[in-house]
C-alpha cells in the first residue's frame, strides 16, 4: 500500500529534516571546537608529564645505583654513638679501636687506653683511666666478643685477641 503525500507535506518534512541536521551540524561544530581545545590542553599536559616522568626515572635509577654502593668506612665510624663529653660511652670507643686491629693481634689495656686517649681524649671532659679500659676488656672477654690469652698479674697486664688463635 502506497501512501500519498501532498507536496506541502513533502516540503515541510524535508525542511524539518534539514533544520534538524543544521542544528546537529552546529552543535557538533561547537563540540568539535571545544574538544579540539581540550585535546590541545591534554597534549600540552601530556608532554610536560612525560618529560618530568623521564627525568624522574633517570634520577631514580641514578639514586638506586648510588644507594646500592657500600658506605665508606669513615661514614660508618661517624655513625657510632660515643656519648657526650661528660658521659662518654667508653665501650663504643674501645670497640672502634679493636675493630681496626688484626683478628690475631694481641693487645692489652695499656695499648688500648693509649689509642682511645689519642683518638677521643680531646673530646672528653675528664681523662679516662687504664683501669676503666681493663674493666671493659674483661667484660668483652666474658661476653665472648674478645678472647683472653693471658690473665694479668702485678707488673704484667692481661693480653687479649679479637679471635681465638
Amino acid at each position: 500500500m502506497k501512501e500519498t503525500f501532498s507536496l506541502r507535506d513533502i516540503v515541510m518534512s524535508l525542511e524539518k529534516q534539514a533544520a534538524f541536521h543544521r542544528e546537529q551540524m552546529v552543535q557538533h561544530a561547537e563540540k568539535e571546537a571545544y574538544h579540539r581545545g581540550l585535546r590541545t590542553t591534554h597534549e600540552t599536559e601530556l608532554g610536560i608529564i612525560t618529560s618530568r616522568l623521564e627525568a624522574f626515572r633517570a634520577a631514580t635509577a641514578a639514586a638506586m645505583e648510588i644507594a646500592g654502593r657500600e658506605a665508606p668506612q669513615s661514614a660508618v665510624a661517624e655513625a657510632v654513638d660515643y656519648g657526650s663529653a661528660s658521659n662518654p660511652k667508653l665501650t663504643n670507643m674501645v670497640r672502634t679501636v679493636l675493630e681496626e686491629m688484626g683478628p690475631h693481634e694481641p693487645f692489652g689495656p695499656i695499648g688500648v687506653h693509649a689509642e682511645v686517649d689519642r683518638r677521643f681524649g680531646s673530646g672528653l671532659r675528664s681523662r679516662i683511666g687504664v683501669r676503666q679500659i681493663a674493666d671493659i676488656l674483661r667484660r668483652l672477654a666474658r661476653t665472648g666478643a674478645i678472647h683472653r690469652l693471658r690473665t694479668g698479674i702485678p707488673h704484667h697486664e692481661s693480653r687479649y685477641v679479637r679471635r681465638r688463635p
